[in-house]
């Protein structure tokens, strides 16, 4: 059997839309005290994408359920609460890829 040792470099392209108007600076203090440092928005963009994309995440920790490219998420139930401040624009097969 051979054996290849083979490093893949992904690299994702994913919008993040949240409502300044939701995501205010109390709203920031007030998530500071009981989940992560973050000061500003991009902060919470990034933190968003990561469990998004690396992750798999449906719904994050203080956050919820983002709108997934403008929709409701299709796998949710409908009992389920989606934030609707927070907009992920993804498409898992828009990805570039390059071995190394």
């Amino acid at each position: 059997m051979e054996k290849f040792e083979i490093e893949l470099v992904r690299r994702d392209k994913v919008k993040v839309e949240l409502d300044p108007e939701y995501f205010t600076e109390e709203w920031l203090e007030e998530f500071r005290q009981y989940f992560y440092d973050f000061f500003t928005l991009e902060e919470c963009a990034e933190h968003i994408v990561y469990n998004v994309v690396h992750n798999n995440a449906t719904e994050i920790e203080g956050f919820g359920i983002p709108l997934r490219d403008g929709e409701r998420p299709y796998w949710i139930k409908d009992n389920q609460e989606v934030n609707e401040h927070i907009n992920v624009i993804y498409n898992s097969y828009a990805t570039e890829v390059e071995y190394e």
